[in-house]
Order: structure tokens, then C-alpha cells, then sequence
């Protein structure tokens, strides 16, 4: 299958595959792929439609450019993040600490995420599935080491803890303005009640939640 993203070779088609992925970004921040033309998108990055043709072959092209840039970014985001000196920490601050920083993140980007999820690609589905892995294995290897944590099947107590925080979380752009929760909830709020159900689950068959203090 040919590569629907165009490489350019030239320094000058750099900058100007770059110019258009920057204004797509911000036209996404408005609408839907869908309601953007390519010559609205033209307008919007100064270049001209043939040219850019001649870097993607067409929106979709595009959508998987801008989320490999942002898989690239929430790489270096959960790896930095995954060095910080956690351990003396009780359990659940941990965990509302991490949560916030995925979600500011995610809140810059949602209508980056919004598009390559709706886009159905394999192969984006393919990087995000790589980054929860990712994400599953720095968890893991960080919680071995914390004293509150109960040992038992623990990796996979980890693993379907942040499967299920990054479902939850991926709700709130994938579904726009549409809420799936009956209740209004503002990120402070929902990342408090994220960390007490994650906490509470990896404590499961454990120390009970009082022992953290």
C-alpha cells in the first residue's frame, strides 16, 4: 500500500508541509475533518491546493501526519513523567498527579485525538495502542517499588486500571459536547474521582485504603 504522506525531500517542502499541518491543527480546533475543504485549508496555510497534493494525498494523509507528531510528544510526556520521584507519595496523590498531567495534555490536543480516532486508521489505533502499552509497563515497573502496593497479579491489576482510565478519559473528546455522564463534572473533579476508583481497585484484595496515610 503507498505512503498516503508524501516525504519531502527538500527543506522548503518541509516548511511547507509543515505550514499546512500547522493550519489544520487550528481549523480543527473549529470543526470536524469533515467540514474542512482543501481549499479552505489552502486559505489557511498560504499554500496553493496543487502543492499541497503534491505532499499528501489527501486529508486523512494529513490526520496521520498531525498524530504521529502528537505520538511523539505524549512518548516524551509519559517517559518524563514516569522518572519523577514518586515513591513517598501516597497511592492516590500518585494517581491524581498522573491523571492531571495526561489530561491537561490531552486537553491541548483533544481535537487532535478527536480526529485520528474518528478516522478509524489501523495504523493510528496501532500507535495508541503501543502508547497505552507503554504507559501500562512505566505504571508497573514504578508501583513494584511503592510500599502500599499489594504484589499479587499486580501488572495486570495495572494494566486494566490505566486501560480503563484512558477509556474514561478518551470519552471526553471523542464524544465532543456530548457527555456521557449525568453529572457535570470538571477536571479537578473527574480526576479525583478517577484516582479513588483506580486506587481503590489496586488496593483490591490488599492493604485497605487507610494504610496509605
Amino acid at each position: 500500500m503507498p505512503n498516503p504522506i508524501k516525504e519531502p525531500l527538500q527543506a522548503r517542502s518541509r516548511a511547507t508541509a509543515n505550514q499546512v499541518l500547522d493550519a489544520l491543527c487550528d481549523l480543527l480546533r473549529q470543526k470536524d475533518l469533515a467540514a474542512i475543504s482543501i481549499q479552505e485549508l489552502a486559505r489557511a496555510s498560504g499554500a496553493s491546493v496543487s502543492s499541497i497534493y503534491a505532499r499528501f494525498q489527501d486529508k486523512h494523509a494529513m490526520v496521520l501526519a498531525l498524530h504521529e507528531r502528537l505520538t511523539a510528544s505524549l512518548t516524551e510526556e509519559i517517559t518524563t513523567l514516569a522518572r519523577r520521584p514518586f515513591v513517598d507519595m501516597p497511592l492516590q496523590d500518585v494517581v491524581e498527579t498522573v491523571l492531571t498531567e495526561f489530561l491537561a495534555f490531552a486537553r491541548r490536543h483533544q481535537h487532535l485525538y478527536r480526529a485520528a480516532i474518528l478516522s478509524g486508521d489501523a495504523l493510528i489505533y496501532q500507535r495508541v495502542v503501543g502508547q497505552i502499552r507503554l504507559a501500562s509497563q512505566l505504571c508497573f515497573s514504578w508501583l513494584q517499588a511503592h510500599p502500599l502496593v499489594p504484589g499479587d497479579d499486580l501488572e495486570q491489576r495495572v494494566d486494566f486500571a490505566v486501560r480503563a482510565l484512558v477509556a474514561t478519559l478518551q470519552q471526553t473528546w471523542v464524544m465532543g459536547t456530548q457527555s456521557p455522564s449525568r453529572f457535570e463534572l470538571s477536571d479537578a473533579e473527574l480526576v479525583r474521582q478517577l484516582g479513588r476508583m483506580a486506587t481503590a481497585y489496586l488496593f483490591w484484595n490488599g492493604e485497605p485504603d487507610d494504610k496509605q496515610d
